[in-house]
C-alpha cells in the first residue's frame, strides 16, 4: 500500500461533471466514491436533505464529462450533512450529520448494485446521539466514513467532526445483505489522546474524506484534506485494532497534491487504478452545469473501492 500510495501522480488530469440533471437546492458537494470505471458517487448536502448522486460516464470515468443519472435523499433536516463516503462489495456506506447541534448522527447503507437503482440496507443503519453527560460538541457526528472487506467482515471507520474522533466497527457477518447483519462497536482513536511518537510527522488533518483498505493481512487509512496554508494533502495511515487505544493509528506516508479548480476541503475520495495504484478525485464547493473534478490516477481501468 505504501508504495502504490507514493506512485499517484502529484498533478491532476481535470475532467467535469454535468449538474444540470440535478435538483440539489443550497448546500456542498462532500464525498466521491468510485463504484466502477463508469460510475461514482457524490454525496451533498443540501438546505434540508441530504443527497447521493450517481455520476455516470458514457466511456471511462473522468475522461469526459459525467452527467447525473440518479438522485437519492439519504437523510432530511436535521440530519441534512453527509459527509466522506466509501463504496465496499457495491454497498456504498454514508454517514449523515446534523451540522447545527452536532449531537446526532445516522449511518446509512446503500445497495448500489450498477445494474439496478440503488437501494437502501435499512438492517445495516445505525444511529450515533450525545448523551446529556457528553460535553464535546461534534463527538457523535459522522463527517467521514470508510468501508472495506476484512478477511471474513467487513471493517468500517467513522470520523467525527473534522475528524477528531474516530470510531471502528466490525461487522457480524461477511455478507452485508444479509437481514441479520449488524455492525458492532470495536475501538475508539481520539486525535487529542494520541500517541505520535512512532508517526512521519505528527500533522493530522481536518479530514473531510477517509478511505480504509484490508489487503495483504494489513489495514491503511487514507486521508484527504487542505491544510491552513491552502495546500492539498493526502495522508496515508497503518491501522492496528490489537493495539492499545491512544497507538490504533500511525502515519506512515503523506503526498502534497496540486488540485486546480477543485479541492480536498471539498469533495474528495480514493480508489485503486489498474496495478493496485491508489488514485484520488476532489472536486470544487458546489454543484453546477461544468463542475470541476480532478482525477489523481493515470488513464487506465479503475476497479472499485
Amino acid at each position: 500500500m505504501i508504495q502504490a500510495f507514493h506512485r499517484s501522480p502529484r498533478q491532476p488530469r481535470v475532467s467535469s461533471i454535468d449538474g444540470s440533471g440535478s435538483e440539489l437546492v443550497g448546500g456542498h458537494l462532500q464525498g466521491l466514491a468510485v463504484l466502477d470505471d463508469r460510475t461514482l458517487f457524490l454525496s451533498a448536502s443540501g438546505e434540508r436533505h441530504a443527497t447521493v448522486l450517481r455520476i455516470s460516464w458514457e466511456s471511462l470515468l473522468g475522461t469526459g464529462p459525467g452527467s447525473v443519472t440518479e438522485q437519492l435523499t439519504v437523510g432530511s433536516d436535521p440530519l441534512r450533512h453527509p459527509g466522506g463516503i466509501q463504496i465496499a462489495d457495491s454497498v456504498l456506506a454514508v454517514g449523515i450529520e446534523d451540522d447545527v447541534s452536532r449531537a446526532e448522527s445516522k449511518i446509512v447503507f446503500l445497495d448500489v448494485d450498477p445494474v439496478a437503482h440503488a437501494t437502501p440496507l435499512t438492517h445495516l443503519e445505525f444511529s450515533r446521539r450525545a448523551s446529556p453527560s457528553d460535553t464535546g460538541a461534534g463527538r457523535w457526528t459522522a463527517g467521514a466514513v470508510g468501508l472495506t472487506r476484512g478477511n471474513s467482515h467487513f471493517l468500517l471507520v467513522v470520523g467525527s467532526w473534522h475528524s477528531a474522533t474516530l470510531d471502528f466497527y466490525l461487522s457480524t457477518t461477511g455478507d452485508l445483505r444479509d437481514p441479520k447483519t449488524r455492525f458492532e462497536h470495536r475501538a475508539t482513536w481520539e486525535a487529542s489522546r494520541s500517541n505520535r511518537t512512532t508517526w512521519l510527522d505528527t500533522n493530522w488533518g481536518s479530514y473531510q474524506c477517509l478511505w480504509v483498505s484490508f489487503c495483504g493481512g494489513r489495514t491503511h487509512l487514507l486521508g484527504s484534506h487542505r491544510n491552513g496554508g491552502g495546500e492539498d494533502w493526502l495522508d496515508l495511515y497503518r491501522v492496528d485494532l490489537g493495539a492499545g487505544s491512544d497507538q490504533l493509528i500511525a502515519k506512515v506516508g503523506k503526498r502534497h497534491v496540486a488540485c486546480r479548480g477543485a479541492s480536498f476541503k471539498h469533495a474528495g475520495g480514493f480508489f485503486l487504478a489498474a496495478g493496485s495504484d491508489v488514485g484520488a478525485m476532489a472536486t470544487q464547493r458546489t454543484l453546477a452545469t461544468d463542475t470541476a473534478l480532478n482525477v489523481f490516477a493515470p488513464v487506465r481501468h479503475l476497479t472499485p473501492c
